[in-house]
C-alpha cells in the first residue's frame, strides 16, 4: 500500500511537470522520477525479503520440540512457540505483550529470567515446578544486536523421560548388585572355611562344596539373564 501511494505521488509530480515545465526540465525530471521509482522498487524488494526471512524463522521456531519464550529488557514476553504453549497450557494471544510475572506463575523461572536480564549471562537449570508435572532443562541466553542488549531467549527442553530412564538404571544397578553379592558372599565364606581347615572335615567338606557349587550355578544363571 505504501509503494502504491508513493507511485501515485510520483505520477502526479510527473503530470504537473508536463503541464508547467519546459521540455528540458521535463527530461531532467523524468530521469529523477526513474531514480525514485528504482529506489522504491529496491525498497519493496528488501521489505519482501525481510518478510520472507521472518516467515522462515517463525516456521523454524514453531517446528521446534523445545519450548521457546523471548522476553525483552522490560520483562515483557515478545513471543512463545507452540511447544511452550503445549508444555505449560499457555495461549499465545494471552501471553505475548504482557509482563512475564503476570503470565508465568513459577517464581523460580521468573527469578532466573530477572537474573539473566540483570547479569546478561547464560543461565542453566533443571527444574520441575508448578506449571507442569514434567522435568525441564532450562537455558536462558542473552540476545544482542550489534552490541545492543535486546532481552533474553528462554529454551525449555523436556527431560522427563531421560530422568525416568536414569532412575530405572539406578534401581537396576542396585538390584543387580544385591543379587550378585548374595551368592558371591556365600561362595567366598565357604572357601575361606575350607582354607582354614574345613577341607579336613570329612563330615562337612562335601556339604561346603555342595553349597559352593549351588551358589556358583546361581551366580552363572544371574549373569546369563543379564546378558
Amino acid at each position: 500500500m505504501i509503494f502504491i501511494t508513493a507511485a501515485l505521488i510520483v505520477l502526479s509530480v510527473f503530470l504537473a511537470c508536463l503541464l508547467f515545465a519546459s521540455r528540458s526540465k521535463i527530461k531532467q525530471t523524468t530521469l529523477e522520477i526513474k531514480k525514485i521509482l528504482a529506489t522504491v522498487s529496491s525498497l519493496e524488494e528488501r521489505v519482501q525479503k525481510a518478510h520472507d526471512e521472518k516467515k522462515r524463522l517463525f516456521a523454524i521456531l514453531e517446528s521446534m520440540t523445545e519450548g521457546v519464550m523471548v522476553v525483552d529488557t522490560e520483562q515483557k514476553v515478545l513471543l512463545i512457540n507452540a511447544a511452550l504453549e503445549k508444555y505449560f497450557g499457555f495461549q499465545k494471544n494471552a501471553i505475548e505483550g504482557r509482563y512475564c510475572r503476570e503470565t508465568c506463575r513459577d517464581s523460580d523461572i521468573n527469578q532466573m529470567i530477572e537474573r539473566a536480564l540483570s547479569e546478561r549471562n547464560i543461565a542453566k537449570k533443571e527444574h520441575s515446578g508448578n506449571l507442569s508435572q514434567s522435568v525441564f532443562e532450562i537455558q536462558i541466553s542473552p540476545v544482542f544486536s550489534g552490541g545492543e542488549f535486546l532481552g533474553v531467549a528462554c529454551v525449555f527442553r523436556d527431560v522427563t523421560l531421560l530422568k525416568e530412564f536414569e532412575r530405572l538404571r539406578t534401581e537396576f544397578v542396585a538390584n543387580v548388585s544385591h543379587e550378585l553379592k548374595t551368592p558371591l558372599t556365600s561362595i567366598l565364606g565357604f572357601v575361606e572355611t575350607l582354607k582354614e581347615g574345613g577341607v579336613d572335615d570329612r563330615e562337612n567338606r562335601m556339604k561346603f562344596l555342595q553349597i559352593i557349587e549351588t551358589q556358583s550355578k546361581k551366580l552363572h544363571e544371574l549373569i546369563e539373564n543379564l546378558l
